[in-house]
């Protein structure tokens, strides 16, 4: 698959647990790179062009955020309609133990995709008096 020959997709293992909160699917736009699926959602992960990623997941979600999302009153109904598949304090449980691997993900993920950003130290010569 093209992500293990992407710059940044390499943080990630042929397998990696990543933090998603819907099951929503998208068709990746003419010219991207499909970089990461599931069975859930084929098109997880994808690049446009040199530095446009596309994740259908959570990267930045850390526990504050994660249990913002699960105390929010508009997705209690959510959870409610879908507790077959939603189980809040399991995913309560599950990020007690996946949220430091996930940040450490997170952090080495996004160190390489800033490294891809070609940003030279600008230097400019003052004219002497």
């Amino acid at each position: 698959m093209e992500g293990q020959r992407d710059p940044i997709m390499p943080t990630f293992g042929r397998r990696s647990e990543v933090f998603q909160r819907h099951d929503d699917n998208i068709e990746l736009p003419p010219g991207a790179i499909h970089l990461a699926g599931s069975d859930r959602c084929p098109a997880q992960a994808f690049r446009y062009g040199d530095h446009a990623y596309g994740f259908q997941f959570h990267l930045e979600a850390n526990r504050p955020l994660i249990e913002r999302w699960l105390s929010v009153p508009e997705h209690q109904g959510v959870f409610a309609d879908s507790s077959d598949i939603i189980d809040v304090e399991q995913i309560r449980e599950k990020t007690d133990v996946s949220i430091g691997p996930l940040m450490a993900l997170s952090d080495r993920t996004f160190a390489r995709w800033i490294e891809r950003f070609e940003v030279r130290p600008r230097r400019r010569i003052l004219s002497s008096r």
